[in-house]
């Protein structure tokens, strides 16, 4: 598996959203850097996230609890978190734990900052 990255990315003409490419595996091991970095985030008051899984290999129970934490944590400031670009490996563990009925779920950035305005 590879190692786990997030880097944070812009959008223009788009303050009020923060994009996340997140790579590698996403499991307990990397949780609190996904964590850390919403949390930043949320404390600059940006609760508009755009979760890019484009390079994401692997995702486990931990890392699907992190990312329902980060769901909860936008919505107080009525903020969402959607999620980009899954591939057919993550996406059957979303499915397959149901969770695809309380995720905003995209095929691209594009379309998720459509569904941000």
């Amino acid at each position: 598996m590879a190692d786990f990255l997030i880097t944070e990315y812009d959008f223009e003409n788009r303050a009020d959203v923060k994009g996340l490419n997140v790579s590698g595996s996403l499991d307990s091991a990397s949780i609190q850097s996904v964590r850390d970095k919403v949390d930043l985030l949320i404390a600059a008051k940006c609760a508009n996230i755009i979760l890019n899984f484009g390079g994401l290999d692997y995702i486990n129970s931990a890392g699907l609890g992190v990312i329902v934490e980060s769901m909860q944590k936008a919505r107080l400031l009525n903020g969402k978190v959607i999620i980009s670009n899954m591939s057919a490996r993550v996406s059957q563990v979303v499915f397959m734990c149901g969770l695809d009925r309380i995720m905003e779920i995209t095929d691209s950035d594009q379309e998720a900052l459509e569904k941000l305005t």
